[in-house]
């Protein structure tokens, strides 16, 4: 009985730091996702630059290296924004299967970073938008 008891114990135990393990490589894979999006939409925005300068009137071979480089920069920040959207989605019916403990916390972390995920796909969205009416 009382082998019993400290062996259910232990799996108890053994489960909460493989639960924590997890929980914790999770969401340092959902923050890095995050942030290869943050850096590619940056990167998108700088490559916008040359026209938020206010030098609407450049050669054409420069105009459309620049929008070349926007566009080029903008499928790369969509890729990885997709990539993290997926993951996110994933993941949230992953940590289903974590205890209340890992499983609420993981949620709720999950849900904040897709919410920033949706604001630098929104910016991104409004960049090759803008990108689009130059190249018109």
């Amino acid at each position: 009985r009382a082998a019993e008891k400290r062996l259910n114990e232990l799996r108890a135990a053994q489960r909460e730091v493989t639960e924590k393990v997890g929980y914790e490589s999770l969401m340092k894979e959902a923050r890095d996702k995050l942030q290869v999006v943050k850096e590619n939409v940056a990167k998108a925005a700088d490559a916008e630059g040359p026209f938020l300068m206010g030098v609407e009137d450049l050669p054409i071979e420069e105009t459309m290296a620049t929008l070349k480089a926007c566009e080029s920069a903008a499928t790369l920040a969509n890729t990885a924004a997709s990539i993290a959207r997926m993951f996110f989605t994933t993941k949230l019916v992953d940590v289903k299967r974590f205890s209340e403990k890992y499983c609420t916390e993981a949620t709720v972390k999950l849900k904040e970073l897709q919410k920033q995920l949706e604001n630098h796909t929104k910016r991104l969205g409004d960049l090759k938008t803008n990108c689009s009416t130059r190249k018109k």
